[in-house]
């Protein structure tokens, strides 16, 4: 019987999350899109060739956003704080990835969707991103902010049957 630490599922209470995106459909890398001395401080989400989330627990969302939006000037790229429109939550435990997959019809087996991948994805019925950070599993969710308490919810009941039952 699995034991009561096979799934965490943890609320993120604060996290900066700025959306980047041309405005044309000239692609652009994500290197180009990143200022200098931002580093450890953030991770990039890469949804297609041009479109990014800048995600950080240590630079507050308007702070970021306007330094990405400094170094992008001239550019035509949308800068967008979306920190308060979208919440996110983390779950993990050797059993996170048998919770997912029973709400999205995602192949997260580690060698389709390693740490490092994400993508958007219905989870439990809601538009939700999903973001590997850690093999160990570790998935960084990200869900509009008035879904957050439904979304962790249905993780939780989704979780019950890895408990301990002793």
């Amino acid at each position: 019987m699995p034991d009561r630490e096979a799934v965490q599922i943890t609320e993120i209470p604060a996290r900066a999350v700025v959306r980047l995106k041309p405005s044309s459909q000239a692609e652009m890398s994500e290197a180009s899109i990143m200022p200098s001395g931002l580093g450890e401080r953030v991770r990039v989400l890469s949804f297609s060739p041009c479109e990014w989330l800048v995600v950080s627990d240590v630079i507050e969302g308007p702070r970021l956003a306007e330094r990405l939006q400094a170094h992008v000037a001239g550019e035509a790229m949308a800068v967008v704080d979306l920190s308060c429109a979208l919440k996110a939550l983390w779950i993990e435990g050797p059993a996170a990835r048998e919770v997912l997959r029973k709400g999205c019809g995602l192949d997260l087996h580690p060698r389709a969707f390693p740490a490092g991948h994400c993508t958007r994805t219905r989870l439990g019925q809601l538009a939700v991103i999903v973001d590997c950070t850690d093999p160990a599993p570790r998935f960084d969710l990200y869900v509009g902010r008035s879904y957050v308490t439904y979304l962790k919810s249905w993780l939780i009941d989704a979780a019950a049957e890895f408990r301990d039952q002793s």
